[in-house]
């Protein structure tokens, strides 16, 4: 008797050659925009990818690197990626209107709060901003999200970050704490809570402190741009550091491109409760939730038209 190959045996099963099929056709594939190599999108979206695989494996994912939030939104706008990581200024100007045409990307989920702040070594004399003035600061990369979020800060308060300072941009988030690190630069901007780039200058030998915006200056920053708000970097969150930190900041979204199908913003918005729920490790996720999402927006029309459906269906929205 001839033996049956494995191909002629599946094709003789007509149920498990038509679920084998089907399991191919229902993969589908997602492009996510980060930023460059050593920022906190880059970290966010391989943490995502990990926690959705053992949820729902037929969402296929890849990160794409970036410039950052203001390519990924060009990109979404014209559907060359699926999802992208965007600044909460950057998200809350497209989404209103301002100086620009209303967006039609979406948002799926707030990814996290950022914090604004400046990381300099442990031992420096930079205590306040107004210490600052005149020193050597690396702003990250020109035109990126984070280096918007301190442009507007800076300026709430009377200070142009390329005239009071002296301003460095680097073309990848990676290269900043290298210069804090060996002295080329006085101070690392940032706005990440437990930022890769942070967490590098901490963890040198003689460690970093934070340098934050005072009562008043807060004050000033949250009176200038509504799409600020009061963010608490918790203790221990970098190495060395005992007590919380008081700044401003803003949410940065997932937003996904106008003709996503709703299907699979569905699929997004439950699986993302999924994790919520269960304890995977998701330390850069813990934020991502439906409620901190219906909170971040001024408006419940800038919600995915999927991610909108599972939240009616949960009963969060009416």
């Amino acid at each position: 008797m001839r033996p049956v190959s494995r191909r002629a045996l599946v094709a003789s099963l007509p149920g498990i050659a038509l679920f084998g099929r089907r399991s191919m056709a229902q993969r589908t594939q997602l492009k996510i925009g980060t930023a460059t190599e050593g920022g906190g999108y880059t970290a966010f979206a391989d943490e995502f990818i990990d926690a959705v695989k053992p949820i729902d494996a037929s969402l296929e994912f890849t990160a794409v690197s970036t410039t950052g939030s203001i390519e990924n939104l060009k990109q979404l706008e014209k559907s060359t990626m699926d999802l992208g990581l965007v600044q909460g200024q950057v998200a809350y100007e497209a989404l209103h209107g301002i100086d620009r045409p209303i967006t039609a990307a979406k948002v799926v989920t707030v990814a996290f709060v950022t914090a604004g702040k400046f990381a300099v070594r442990a031992e420096s004399r930079f205590h306040s901003i107004t210490d600052l003035k005149g020193a050597r600061v690396v702003w990250g990369m020109r035109n990126s999200g984070n280096d918007l979020l301190g442009w507007r800060m800076m300026e709430a308060i009377g200070l142009d970050p390329e005239k009071d300072f002296q301003a460095i941009f680097v073309t990848r988030a990676i290269d900043g704490p290298a210069m804090i690190i060996d002295g080329r630069a006085s101070a690392l901007w940032g706005s990440g809570i437990g930022s890769p780039n942070f967490i590098r200058v901490a963890n040198q030998l003689r460690g970093a402190r934070f340098v934050t915006p005072n009562t008043n200056e807060m004050e000033r920053m949250l009176a200038r741009n509504s799409f600020l708000q009061r963010v608490t970097v918790p203790a221990r969150t970098y190495r060395g550091q005992d007590a919380p930190i008081d700044t401003v900041g803003s949410w940065t979204f997932m937003m996904a491109r106008p003709d996503l199908d709703d299907t699979i913003g569905y699929r997004l918005a439950a699986t993302l409760q999924k994790i919520e729920r269960g304890s995977l490790p998701t330390r850069l996720l813990s934020q991502a939730k439906a409620t901190e999402t219906i909170a971040a927006l001024q408006g419940l029309d800038a919600l995915q038209g999927g991610v909108k459906r599972f939240y009616k269906k949960e009963g969060l929205l009416p």
